[in-house]
């Protein structure tokens, strides 16, 4: 039957329209059924009357169940499916929109952020950093994206690995635990794996790509463009998970980062970095102002200046 737009526009107005004149609408329908050769059966006219009544149940008529009834009803199937088709077809998408939908977590400074993806990923967010993942992973991989440091263990899936990106480099693991911290005030980015196996590929030189087993760590300096893997205790390095701080071979000004950060402090650092390395490590809850008070005799030669709110690091 030759059928074009204009002409299904027009029997749907029809359908939905009170002031359309019968005769001229069940002349069309008419023609229809004529085309038809089988009466519906009793469950679709149930089936139709359900759909009316969502439609607008005010507009369903005596007239559907008269001696015409059954050609009525028949176009009106015909007709409605096509619709319903296209309002499924909407929902479906929007569905599916939501799902890839991102969802932002930001951590303040002086706080910690313990979350469960949608795939039973456990993360701990440490204080100062944001985590972006979709509503559902979706698509061959499950990838979230990283400012600050984060702890991961990954639910594992062989067939969709999990993927986090920061702005200097991915870690891609099927299931495994594993640390991550990429800061843009930090000197340094690492990425330390407690268990399992990771794959690390550098954004900013695509052909670096390293593959670290536990207690390794992966480290990117910023400043001399260099990568470096090396032996490490993985489970200090995630002290930060318990409240707790350890500092391995980090600059001073690494340390005042990390310090700030965690206790929510504004330090500033008037201190030139040199290549000292210090290692230390605090309890968890330990006295914020006994820890600047250690740094300052661990580095030897600094002093602090306390204001309100803030703290000045500043050469003796």
């Amino acid at each position: 039957m030759a059928d074009n737009y204009s002409d299904r526009t027009q029997r749907l107005k029809w359908l939905t329209d009170d002031r359309t004149a019968d005769d001229e609408m069940d002349s069309v329908l008419k023609r229809i059924w004529d085309l038809a050769s089988d009466c519906p059966e009793e469950d679709t006219l149930l089936a139709l009357n359900n759909v009316l009544d969502i439609i607008n149940p005010q507009k369903v008529k005596k007239r559907w169940y008269s001696r015409t009834g059954w050609m009525f009803a028949m176009a009106a199937v015909v007709l409605l499916i096509p619709v319903v088709s296209v309002v499924s077809a909407i929902r479906y998408g929007k569905g599916l929109d939501s799902d890839y939908e991102q969802v932002q977590c930001t951590v303040p400074v002086g706080a910690m952020q313990r979350m469960t993806l949608p795939d039973g990923t456990y993360v701990t967010l440490n204080a100062g950093s944001y985590l972006s993942y979709p509503k559902a992973f979706r698509g061959s991989e499950r990838i979230v994206r990283l400012v600050g440091e984060a702890s991961f263990d990954v639910a594992h899936d062989e067939e969709h690995p999990f993927v986090v990106h920061t702005p200097k480099f991915s870690v891609r693991a099927l299931g495994t635990r594993f640390s991550v911290l990429c800061d843009q005030g930090l000197d340094r980015s690492t990425a330390t794996l407690e268990e399992g196996k990771v794959q690390i590929s550098s954004l900013v030189d695509p052909e670096k790509v390293f593959f670290l087993n536990p207690d390794e760590q992966f480290s990117y300096d910023t400043r001399l463009k260099t990568y470096h893997v090396s032996r490490v205790n993985a489970a200090r390095e995630n002290d930060w998970t318990t409240g707790a701080m350890y500092f391995n071979e980090d600059s001073l000004n690494e340390i005042l980062e990390k310090a700030g950060r965690m206790y929510g402090r504004t330090i500033v650092n008037l201190v030139s970095d040199d290549d000292s390395k210090y290692t230390m490590s605090f309890p968890p809850g330990e006295d914020f102002d006994r820890i600047m008070d250690i740094i300052c005799m661990t580095v030897g030669n600094i002093k602090l200046i306390r204001q309100e709110g803030s703290v000045i690091v500043t050469l003796k």
